[in-house]
């Protein structure tokens, strides 16, 4: 049957982990905690997981489609193109926002993101807002994607109907993109993305002022629950901070989409004295050969005195200038460590060499007591070693 199985990490980025020119890519399985190769058209899969009921479209198999139609031959050749490239490179706006759209749909489309609309997400459902009435949340989940698949960027920003969505698109909307490479090897998880996540404790006198801000926040995006929202924030005394999201598109290339303050950190220094600025840090993001920004010929340049006429005046010619940036071993292994707890399924890899190396890296990290340690990969480096020897015969 056609579209039957449903890749939530899609083959063309697969396709980039298979080893000898094959069609297979090695797994680390963590819930049979098992280590397989696997063909990638059944790897980071499941049967008929997008299909929708008639009352959402006539097409049971519609999601799927758009995923090819709209994100996936676009993106393929968009990574095509920055792979093929020199240390910089040119992508128009159209490119970018296909990146953009394609970041908030691989945020969506994993199984672990959808079981947060049936399950507690840091105390709510996902499917908490803008859920019709009877509705089941796993058709909410596809519905909410149907509506990313199906708009254009520019659409998927500025409606309102769907509050999550909105809260997604907005930050990436926001966000810088930096294309990082390596000399390692990148890994890739169940979830093909993750965060970089810091800790902000609120002081004391600080309550009310940031109390004030989540409140605003809150109302913006027409959440019933504004002041108890905020209030419950202020009450954790402890809030989250996402420096970027990380995704990775092949063993040496990945796309993260960056949050804005590090942007305005780098260009307006004098922020940095401001008691929540001083409490974000990252290993990677710290280092300033890490802060790349792109160079944007507009068309409409003439007519743009400040940023936020770009909105008003942006053209689908606009162009930007890229370049790629090189992690250095430590850093690669932060960004892999980070992969490794994130993954809840499979985590998928080329070559045995650097996924061992990233193991035994999160084991030292998980031995230290850290914490929001999630995974235990005792066993799995001989379990690795033992598929190697098995390729080998």
């Amino acid at each position: 049957m056609l579209y039957k199985v449903n890749h939530y990490v899609p083959q063309f980025v697969l396709k980039n982990f298979c080893y000898e020119n094959g069609n297979k890519i090695k797994l680390l399985d963590l819930i049979n905690f098992n280590v397989e190769q696997k063909n990638i058209k059944k790897a980071f899969s499941k049967n008929n997981f997008y299909d929708l009921k008639t009352e959402l479209s006539d097409d049971p198999k519609k999601i799927e489609k758009l995923f090819g139609e709209k994100i996936e031959s676009k993106m393929g050749l968009i990574i095509k193109k920055v792979n093929e490239s020199p240390e910089s490179f040119e992508l128009t706006r159209d490119e970018l926002e296909v990146i953009k759209k394609y970041i908030t749909i691989q945020l969506y489309r994993n199984p672990s993101n959808q079981s947060y609309y049936n399950e507690s997400f840091r105390g709510d459902k996902l499917s908490k807002y803008s859920i019709g009435d009877g509705e089941n949340e796993t058709d909410f989940w596809k519905r909410e994607m149907l509506f990313i698949l199906e708009n254009d960027w520019d659409t998927i920003i500025k409606q309102k109907e769907f509050i999550g969505v909105k809260m997604v698109t907005d930050q990436i909307y926001s966000e810088y993109i930096t294309f990082f490479t390596t000399n390692e090897e990148f890994i890739i998880s169940d979830l093909n993305c993750f965060t970089e996540r810091v800790n902000i404790n609120i002081p004391e006198d600080k309550k009310q002022e940031y109390y004030e801000m989540s409140f605003k926040i809150r109302e913006m995006y027409n959440m019933y629950d504004a002041a108890e929202g905020a209030r419950k924030e202020v009450d954790r005394d402890k809030q989250y901070f996402d420096n970027y999201t990380f995704v990775v598109v092949s063993p040496t290339l990945a796309i993260a989409s960056v949050n804005p303050i590090w942007k305005h950190k780098y260009l307006h220094p004098e922020i940095n004295d401001n008691w929540m600025i001083k409490r974000v840090f990252s290993p990677i993001l710290n280092n300033q050969k890490n802060i790349s920004l792109p160079i944007t010929n507009y068309v409409n340049r003439e007519r743009i005195k400040v940023d936020s006429d770009i909105g008003k005046y942006k053209d689908k010619n606009d162009k930007s200038t890229y370049k790629k940036i090189l992690l250095n071993i430590e850093e690669t292994k932060h960004v892999m460590i980070l992969c490794l707890n994130e993954a809840r399924l499979y985590i998928g890899y080329r070559t045995s060499e650097y996924i061992k190396k990233f193991i035994l890296a999160y084991n030292e990290v998980s031995n230290m007591k850290i914490e929001n340690i999630r995974n235990n990969f005792s066993g799995y480096i001989s379990l690795i070693e033992q598929l190697e020897r098995s390729i080998k015969k």
